[in-house]
């Protein structure tokens, strides 16, 4: 019973650090895209990023 419940919890602490992961990627990539573009101002369409 106990190793079942390690187990699982283990199993469940691995998939939230591999989302963890996931989104600290998302945040970089985001970050480096509004840099890219840091004004309010400039138009969609002169963005460089999109």
């Amino acid at each position: 019973m106990f190793r079942e419940m390690y187990d699982f919890a283990t199993s469940i602490i691995q998939e939230i650090e591999a989302k963890i992961l996931d989104r600290n990627k998302m945040k970089t990539l985001l970050e480096d895209l509004a840099e890219k573009c840091p004004v309010s101002w400039v138009p969609k369409s002169e963005c460089p990023i999109i």
